[in-house]
């Protein structure tokens, strides 16, 4: 972390403490609630991309007055390349996405009290690991203040995924073959599958023939007598 960017978080982070400590001096000390969470979660990513991710906060009863949280990640899997603070509404705010090698820390003051859900911060993760590999989105609460009181709220830590890309679709069937061509069949004498379908007009013809040349005979003979 440059020097710059250490002394601009010390002046926030001092200002968040001078508000804090403003609060629990004028604000009653009340029921408390509220959570901090990553939508979406898990977030999938494809080698070598970037996903968004948000930083999500449900504000306590009493409105959500300052935070400061730090969120920590497996630097060798995936690298938060930008994060910006974005609650709605807030007095400061700011987003160091290099907090240190592995983390990155949001914080925020509003004199009035957020309420309702809140977006702390959009944070842009690029995938440096293999495909199947995942890194937690580890919370740590440094201060979640409401109505005064420093409270604990329910934290959902978060997952970023490396996965491949889906396989491409399996190529089309291929088309179906051409019908088979039957051939006409000639009229008169159907086949009886014996390869002999040649003896039947054959056994008529000669018969045909011996009974004409039987008739030609007989009138022959009678013309001589």
């Amino acid at each position: 972390m440059t020097r710059t960017l250490k002394l601009s978080w010390l002046s926030l982070a001092a200002a968040v403490l001078a508000l804090v400590a403003w609060l629990a001096i004028t604000s009653p000390a009340g029921a408390q609630s509220g959570s901090i969470a990553f939508n979406p979660d898990p977030a999938n990513v494809a080698p070598s991309g970037t996903v968004n991710v948000d930083l999500t906060a449900v504000a306590p009863a009493g409105g959500l007055d300052a935070w400061d949280v730090v969120v920590t990640f497996n630097a060798a899997i995936i690298d938060v390349t930008n994060c910006n603070a974005n609650a709605a509404g807030a007095d400061v705010q700011a987003c160091n996405a290099n907090f240190s090698a592995n983390s990155l820390a949001v914080a925020g003051a509003d004199a009035t009290g957020l309420t309702g859900n809140l977006t702390l911060a959009n944070l842009t993760i690029l995938a440096l690991g293999a495909a199947g590999s995942c890194s937690p989105l580890t919370v740590t609460v440094e201060n979640f203040v409401s109505d005064g009181a420093d409270i604990t709220p329910s934290i959902n830590n978060g997952e970023v995924c490396i996965q491949a890309p889906p396989p491409p679709p399996p190529p089309p069937p291929p088309p179906p073959p051409p019908p088979a061509t039957t051939l006409p069949t000639t009229g008169g004498v159907t086949s009886n599958g014996d390869g002999n379908s040649w003896l039947l007009p054959l056994i008529i013809s000669l018969g045909l023939a011996a009974l004409l040349g039987s008739s030609a005979y007989t009138i022959n003979r009678a013309r001589n007598r």
